[in-house]
């Protein structure tokens, strides 16, 4: 994706990752999805005992303090979002640029209510390759979907 088609982007897409202890992976991961020119990037920082809050801010990530668990990280850091569509990733993460195009392409030209990606792993498996769920490694959502206070339920429900 070139530089003009991202400044051209339907919505401002607001990158969301909750983190705990996230120095060894985090500068990669802020470093790669940059590439994306993201409306902002917000860490929802558990109270990391490492650099990682530094390391966000010399990205010039916004980072918000929370409790510790990711829901209340995510809802943390959804709450001062504000752009139109939310990105939900884990720390070592990242959408190759053609998906995060499509992804901002699909959800500006529909009314969906959210999404998933794909995985593939770039390291060796240590055990025999099968599927295994992964949660919300990747969630993109509406901002007008989420407002509501809790969105995300600390016991992985929805209330």
């Amino acid at each position: 994706m070139t530089n003009s088609e991202q400044t051209k982007s339907p919505l401002k897409v607001s990158i969301i990752i909750p983190t705990y202890n996230e120095s060894t992976a985090l500068s990669e991961t802020l470093t790669r999805l940059q590439q994306h020119q993201p409306f902002e990037i917000i860490i929802g920082d558990g109270g990391s005992e490492d650099d990682t809050a530094d390391i966000a801010r010399r990205y010039e990530a916004t980072v918000v303090q929370s409790p510790r668990g990711r829901a209340a990280q995510m809802n943390a850091a959804a709450g001062e979002a504000k752009g139109d569509l939310l990105l939900f990733l884990h720390a070592d993460s990242y959408v190759a640029p053609r998906g995060y195009q499509k992804m901002i392409e699909t959800m500006a030209s529909g009314p969906y209510l959210g999404g998933a990606f794909s995985l593939q792993i770039d390291s060796p498996p240590a055990r025999s390759q099968k599927d295994f769920p992964l949660g919300e490694l990747a969630l993109p959502l509406p901002q007008s979907g989420i407002r509501r206070p809790g969105h995300f339920h600390p016991k992985g429900s929805v209330p």
